[in-house]
């Protein structure tokens, strides 16, 4: 969520598993700055070019709420906050032979920020 530099985080998502799908996460950062930040939204994604398993070509919306702190650890309540609303674009990569482990690279453009990317992975269950 930095200006000048690069985010890392972690968080979790869970959602249904579908050629539409419906879910929830919660992702913190940190920068370089020192600025932190959490995620907590729910999306819609639209898988595009699949006909029946999850894999390929996505769309997503997202919304929910960002709260921010500077020089530590987000606390609530906190200073600092925001809604979230972002559409996305990635491509879900499916792995292995049971196709339950995935990497995704995405890019997204919203509010609070202007564009921004990131690479996830996981495991479907």
């Amino acid at each position: 969520m930095s200006r000048a530099s690069p985010a890392f985080g972690g968080g979790i998502a869970v959602g249904s598993e579908d050629r539409v799908s419906l879910g929830a996460r919660a992702v913190y950062f940190t920068d370089l700055e020192a600025i932190h930040s959490l995620e907590i939204s729910v999306f819609l994604r639209f898988y595009i070019l699949c006909a029946f398993a999850p894999g390929g070509l996505f769309a997503q919306i997202n919304t929910g709420a960002v709260i921010f702190a500077r020089e530590k650890a987000v606390a609530l309540p906190s200073d600092a906050g925001s809604f979230l609303a972002c559409l996305a674009a990635g491509w879900c990569f499916l792995l292995g032979s049971t196709e339950r482990f995935y990497i995704e690279p995405v890019i997204r453009t919203g509010y609070p920020y202007y564009i921004g990317g990131r690479v996830s992975s996981g495991v479907r269950f």
